[in-house]
């Protein structure tokens, strides 16, 4: 009696543990992460899917909004040599948007729960799913000196503008963010009412190539510009 009893325990137990690992798989698969569990791995492949995330929402906005060839859009991180002489002389941009309407830069976030206003303007708190608080240097502030220096190589009546995007599926905003913060699943009504604002005389129309001209000649163009960028801040926080 009781090894049977201890049999039925077993498999009673082994079909829970079954059944929370299958579930973790199918998880992970819907958040476009390998199997099995790697913290190191996962934070990489998960900034990665993120980003293409974005990159594909963004590609299909445009394309119905401007037509294929009318804008351009960065695919992969762009690095931008923005402060000359100084310990980190480059600026990472997630994803650079250049249309008749503006210029946008991108800041892209994986964050999974709940995020609304910080304690102060530039940062934002962060209730994860697991529950977990924490408080988080503000997308947008992080665009601020990358947004400023594309300002100064562009014309002062064209748009040049922050754009958080977060991509994760669970990811939830409180209504008293800043409008410049958005999900994903937003993006085309958010560009929608920017070429609206354009149209109305809020700003100058761009001329696309001369925009993309007078920023890209700032591009780091070296096969390893993003290491290199890395290792600036690394070496710049040591000391």
């Amino acid at each position: 009696m009781l090894y049977w009893t201890a049999v039925t325990i077993g498999l009673f137990i082994g079909g829970i543990d079954a059944y929370f690992y299958v579930k973790s798989v199918h998880e992970r698969h819907r958040l476009g992460l390998s199997t099995p569990y790697s913290r190191s791995i996962d934070a990489k492949a998960f900034s990665d899917v993120s980003e293409h995330r974005v990159y594909e929402a963004l590609k299909d906005t445009f394309d119905a909004m401007c037509g294929p060839d009318a804008y351009y859009l960065s695919k992969g991180p762009l690095i931008l040599t923005h402060a000359r002489g100084r310990p980190v002389p480059t600026c990472e941009i997630d994803h650079l948007i250049v249309c008749s309407f503006g210029i946008f830069v991108i800041e892209t976030k994986g964050w999974n729960g709940l995020v609304s206003p910080g304690g102060s303007a530039d940062s934002v708190k962060v209730e994860f799913r697991d529950g977990n608080v924490v408080s988080r240097r503000s997308p947008i502030a992080q665009c601020a000196s990358k947004v400023a220096f594309i300002k100064r190589c562009q014309p002062s009546n064209w748009r040049v503008e922050p754009l958080a995007i977060f991509a994760h599926p669970d990811a939830r905003l409180a209504t008293t963010l800043p409008s410049d913060m958005i999900c994903v699943e937003n993006i085309g009504r958010y560009f929608q009412a920017k070429r609206k604002e354009t149209m109305s005389g809020e700003c100058g129309y761009v001329d696309v190539q001369l925009a993309l001209g007078a920023t890209l000649a700032h591009r780091d163009r070296r096969p390893n510009a993003c290491d290199l960028h890395l290792e600036a801040i690394r070496r710049a926080a040591v000391h």
